[in-house]
């Protein structure tokens, strides 16, 4: 023996150590995916083996505790060959249901016994479900894949259903507990409000009226007194302050101001339409220069007097060496264009190309 591999019981707990690591870095054991459990539930979802202890135990325990929640069972195969797709089945199932919480489990057992909840098909789809599940799967100590991937882990298929429901009985303690304290609440404000009650009647306002009365007469005479005196005060500052914005504006002369502003505007208006007429002036000569320099350089001015212009390849020819023997030329005159072909080239000392055949297309037309 070279060395050791497990078998039995120890290949299963090495497969379920390969696998947990697997889904666990792919991210199905994530916290922060877990889905809360609703707060008062009416429809439960119930998951497991429809004999033995299990659904019994969950049945007690939501009655005793939330009778008014509605149980629904899918029953499945919880070991054996047919456990895995029907678990599958029946959590598909309750999850396209009207339920609002699903308990999914079974009775402890032996680790291969429980292997139908290692199973990873069976995780990947408890984890795509979009009701809220609680895993009760065998005793305290068993501990399954299913349990991890569940938004809630369960140590016994009680302690689902207690998980599952709230107890309307604690409710109800709570509800009396605070019942209790409103009403000591209520009676303290009463007997506050009853000790101020009796100290406004038996305060001066109402046991003398008629005297308060007659006092806040006398503080609202003095009060008016002092707006009156106030009042005079602010206008008579008022008067004095708008005599001496009226001589202000009477030493600025508002008119004169008028006219010189009107004079200074004139002024430069005339100043504006001088500038722009010599301006323009400038500019029409400058035109006017251009147009003679553009009358001078035109080409068709030239073809007019008589010259006309060769081009080959619509190349410009300007001497005997930028055409050949054979070349097409086209020459241009000031009523159109002469097609023809070098026939022989002769250079003269005057500069003057002999030597072209000149054919008109528009007569051949």
């Amino acid at each position: 023996m070279k060395q050791m591999e497990p078998d039995g019981i120890g290949q299963l707990y090495l497969a379920y150590e390969q696998l947990k690591g697997k889904l666990e870095r792919e991210g199905y054991f994530d916290p922060m995916l877990k889905k809360p459990l609703p707060r008062f539930p009416k429809e439960i979802a119930v998951v497991t083996s429809k004999t033995g202890a299990v659904i019994r135990d969950i049945y007690t325990t939501i009655k005793r505790r939330y009778p008014i929640a509605s149980i629904t069972l899918y029953p499945v195969a919880v070991q054996g060959p047919n456990a895995v797709p029907s678990i599958i089945r029946a959590l598909i199932q309750a999850d396209q249901s009207q339920a609002d919480v699903i308990i999914a489990g079974r009775g402890g057992g032996s680790i291969e016994e429980l292997w139908a909840f290692n199973d990873e098909e069976l995780v990947k789809t408890t984890h795509s479900l979009n009701t809220p599940i609680i895993s009760a799967v065998g005793h305290e100590t068993d501990v399954t894949l299913h349990d991890f991937v569940a938004d809630v882990r369960a140590a016994t298929p009680t302690a689902a259903a207690e998980l599952a429901v709230p107890s309307l009985q604690e409710w109800n303690d709570k509800l009396l507990v605070n019942h209790r304290r409103l009403q000591k609440a209520m009676d303290q404000q009463l007997v506050s409000k009853r000790d101020r009650l009796r100290r406004f009647q038996s305060s001066y306002a109402f046991k003398y009226p008629a005297q308060l009365l007659r006092q806040k007469e006398q503080e609202l005479d003095r009060s008016l007194e002092q707006l009156n005196r106030a009042t005079k005060r602010l206008v008579t500052e008022r008067k004095q302050y708008e005599e001496q914005l009226l001589n202000r504006l009477k030493r600025v002369n508002p008119y004169e101001l008028y006219q010189q502003k009107s004079e200074a505007l004139q002024h430069l208006d005339d100043k504006l339409h001088r500038a722009l007429k010599h301006q323009y002036s400038d500019k029409a000569n400058r035109y006017d220069q251009l147009i003679a320099k553009l009358t001078i350089l035109n080409p068709l001015g030239t073809l007019k007097r008589g010259y006309s212009a060769t081009y080959s390849n619509e190349e410009l020819v300007t001497k005997a060496a930028d055409v050949s023997v054979g070349d097409s030329i086209t020459v241009h005159v000031q009523d159109g264009q002469i097609e023809g072909v070098v026939k022989e080239i002769r250079n003269n000392p005057d500069g003057m190309l002999k030597g072209v055949e000149h054919r008109d297309e528009s007569n051949n037309q």
